[in-house]
């Protein structure tokens, strides 16, 4: 593949995946510490029944999945211009809640955790965006399943590029035509979900988000 269509991928794939920072307090710091709580819980008994977690382990992923939330709430509630900085102070609490979770978990544990890429990389997506856009208990689960729809289809048109390599132009070209169609569908998806004040929200801004969906994408690639 050549240079140009490598690096014209990588862009597509983050720039779909641009959930905007909160460009004010409001709906970050609308997000009680009960809906924290329910977000976090949600998270540890789902990680109890995949990864088969001992009740010491509970204990200890409910503290993690506990602190990465309130580093989200933190992060995005505190409004300003500043929303590189937020970006990168979520990043941060989600960093250490994978370093804290493999020091829990058994290397078995880990290696299944890490195995599910694509439910990984959608349910960061979610849960940024739901700490963004104050997503209700309903949204977060439709929400959750559109951005899985999308990555699992943006994995296997990135799969398909992979194997043009060498091939005319116009094939490396529709790959790319068919990895931006997967996130115009995820857009309107999303669009009908999301309330009128949720979806301005969205649109506002997408080049906040980038380098951290770059970064995440790489961790992920070289697990």
């Amino acid at each position: 593949m050549s240079t140009a269509i490598v690096r014209l991928i990588p862009a597509i794939l983050v720039t779909g995946f641009l959930i905007t920072a909160a460009p004010t307090q409001g709906l970050a710091q609308g997000m009680g510490q009960e809906m924290i709580e329910k977000m976090a819980n949600k998270q540890t008994a789902r990680m109890k029944t995949e990864l088969k977690l001992t009740p010491d382990q509970v204990q200890k992923v409910s503290q993690i999945n506990m602190t990465e939330a309130r580093g989200f709430q933190q992060a995005f509630g505190k409004g300003g211009a500043d929303k590189q900085g937020m970006i990168r102070e979520a990043l941060e609490a989600h960093k250490t809640r994978e370093m804290e979770l493999q020091q829990v978990l058994t290397p078995q544990q880990w290696q299944m955790f890490q195995a599910k890429k694509p439910e990984r990389t959608a349910r960061m997506l979610t849960r940024m965006m739901a700490f963004q856009l104050n997503l209700t208990d309903q949204q977060i689960p439709q929400v959750g399943q559109i951005n899985l729809t999308a990555v699992r289809e943006l994995q296997s048109e990135m799969a398909s590029a992979g194997g043009r390599q060498g091939k005319p132009m116009r094939d490396k070209l529709r790959a790319v035509k068919d990895i931006k169609s997967a996130l115009d569908e995820r857009d309107q998806s999303l669009r009908r979900v999301l309330t009128p004040t949720q979806w301005g929200t969205y649109q506002e801004s997408e080049q906040e988000m980038k380098e951290m969906i770059k970064q995440k994408l790489q961790e992920q690639r070289r697990q």
